[in-house]
């Protein structure tokens, strides 16, 4: 298929189709992510898409960008920086080194402190490139003074070929920042007296789980959540039941409003000779239940300790540069 053909096609996408697609874009956190481009075989073919890619309708080109990368990008404007809701983003450096490529790129909030030392993108960073590629995106610094914070997006192609010169599109939907770290002991569970805990059922909607496998994941019996929550060891996270199951402790909490401030925290055992037990767990929604492996005796000579980042939601946004990366 030529270049024409593919623009035909292109300008023949329902709309309906190509808006379905924008809206399937999720914010999802991981810590690395691959940016694997696949190529549509076939597209359903329906009415004409009455805005242009060359116009600038973003739906478009990212439906053109679907089948043909290399000619959707020709259609993006050089523009190395962008300001969106007082924030700006802009484009610092580029260097091609053989199969990978490093940018430097910054982010200056014009109007006020909603940047600081602990921002993050939440993944919700996009890499556009004509090639199939993998990279991530990291925090470098924050410079108080400026307002401004600064990453570097590393990229490599998957197929071991050197990067050639073209434009390249990177993208943020959101940020966190203001977290605020919080630790110490959870003296408001008194371990010389746990009950048994009664009221217990297994979670249908597990999600994961941590030193145990699958199969005895999915065997655990979990603490039903109380509501309201018994107390608040740290903002936006809360302990929601105690107690012995099956001879185990399990101590269960509820990450508040995780998918949008990334609320989390760890909770462990400190022993009477000062060793520290992290136990087990499993997670069912934005419920974390952790589980204790120790005898009751143990337990009288215990503290619970805990580890807990919470921080405001995330900010939504549209910041997008595209610029030149050349050798």
């Amino acid at each position: 298929m030529n270049t024409d053909q593919i623009l035909d096609a292109i300008g023949n996408i329902s709309e309906k189709y190509i808006d379905e697609a924008h809206q399937t874009r999720k914010i999802k956190k991981h810590s690395f992510r691959p940016f694997a481009i696949a190529a549509a075989a076939v597209l359903c073919i329906a009415a004409p898409l009455p805005l242009g890619v060359a116009a600038g309708s973003e739906n478009a080109y990212n439906a053109l960008y679907m089948i043909a990368p290399s000619v959707a990008q020709t259609f993006k404007p050089v523009e190395e920086s962008c300001v969106d809701q007082g924030i700006r983003m802009e484009v610092i450096s580029a260097d091609i080194n053989g199969s990978e490529a490093s940018v430097f790129l910054s982010m200056q909030d014009l109007e006020g402190d909603r940047l600081d030392e602990t921002v993050d993108l939440y993944d919700s960073y996009d890499i556009h490139l004509p090639y199939d590629q993998y990279g991530h995106c990291s925090f470098n610094k924050y410079d108080p003074e400026t307002k401004t914070a600064y990453f570097v997006v590393h990229i490599a192609r998957m197929d071991g070929k050197d990067i050639r010169s073209g434009k390249m599109t990177f993208s943020v939907g959101c940020f966190l920042s203001h977290k605020k770290k919080t630790e110490g002991y959870i003296d408001e569970i008194d371990l010389s007296n746990i009950p048994e805990a009664t009221d217990t059922f297994f979670p249908d909607n597990m999600n994961g789980w941590a030193e145990m496998d699958g199969e005895e994941a999915k065997n655990t019996k979990c603490i039903r959540p109380s509501d309201p929550p018994l107390f608040y060891p740290a903002e936006g996270v809360a302990i929601t039941g105690y107690g012995l199951v099956d001879g185990k402790l399990h101590v269960q909490m509820i990450s508040e409003n995780r998918h949008r401030t990334d609320n989390h925290g760890f909770i462990s055992l400190i022993g009477s000779s000062g060793q520290t037990d992290h136990g087990e767990g499993v997670y069912f929604g934005e419920y974390t239940e952790c589980i204790f492996d120790v005898s009751p005796d143990d337990l009288a000579d215990s503290r619970l300790y805990g580890e807990f980042v919470s921080s405001p939601p995330y900010m939504e946004g549209n910041w997008e540069v595209t610029f030149r990366l050349d050798k």
